[in-house]
């Protein structure tokens, strides 16, 4: 199917929440700012329904928060907020470890060792956009090879605001160091079938990763 007769064929909330998500993360909806239902609908040329639908939606992965008859607000990216998702990241990703240490794949196993070195070639020559990308892609192998769907779309749905607040920020000193060490940690102990090794490494790992974050917004408010 052509890419035009694909988009005509999306639902039209679907398109709209993929906008207002682009939105959202590029910071064009500012943290705070109420818009209501149909101020969205008049921007985008839509009914009020797919404006609801797409809201709604958007809802589910915590960018906005609805707000009874005043539409819906991006929620302000505080250290509260950080700290909060950081918490549900580090269990989940715990979660997934262990699980990951039981039922992985030899090949999955090579795929991690090629994002883990695509990490660490990243943050070497200072590139966060690709340390991001290669970062996401060694977690989701130990997501995928989990397999527990419930799991997987709760901790992918809450890491848009994480890298947005990554790469605004970057990364505190020797911290791109550390994640290169704690990547090999878990991946070491996941290929091993050390299931509570690979639990405890990658809950550290995401609790080293908060308060890096936590300190660097911290320098950037203190500015």
């Amino acid at each position: 199917m052509a890419p035009d007769a694909l988009a005509l064929s999306t639902p039209a909330y679907a398109r709209l929440r993929e906008r207002l998500r682009r939105e959202i993360l590029a910071g064009e909806w500012v943290a705070g700012e109420h818009r209501t239902l149909s101020r969205l609908a008049a921007e985008h040329g839509v009914s009020i329904s797919p404006v609801r639908e797409a809201l709604l939606g958007l809802e589910g992965e915590g960018l906005v928060e609805m707000r009874q008859h005043r539409g819906a607000v991006v929620p302000v990216l505080d250290a509260r907020l950080v700290g909060d998702l950081y918490d549900l990241r580090g269990s989940l990703q715990a979660l997934f470890a262990r699980r990951a240490a039981e039922r992985i794949t030899a090949a999955q196993i090579t795929e991690m060792i090629r994002q883990e070195e695509a990490y660490a070639s990243a943050t070497a020559r200072g590139d966060v956009d690709a340390a991001l990308v290669a970062n996401d892609a060694f977690h989701e192998l130990a997501v995928t090879a989990a397999d527990n769907p419930q799991a997987a779309a709760l901790f992918r749905s809450r890491s848009a605001f994480v890298n947005t607040v990554r790469l605004r920020v970057g990364f505190g000193t020797g911290r791109a160091e550390e994640a290169v060490a704690q990547h090999a940690e878990i991946r070491a102990a996941i290929a091993s079938r050390d299931p509570e090794a690979a639990a405890a490494a990658a809950f550290g790992h995401a609790m080293a990763a908060k308060r890096d974050l936590l300190a660097r917004l911290n320098e950037e408010t203190n500015q």
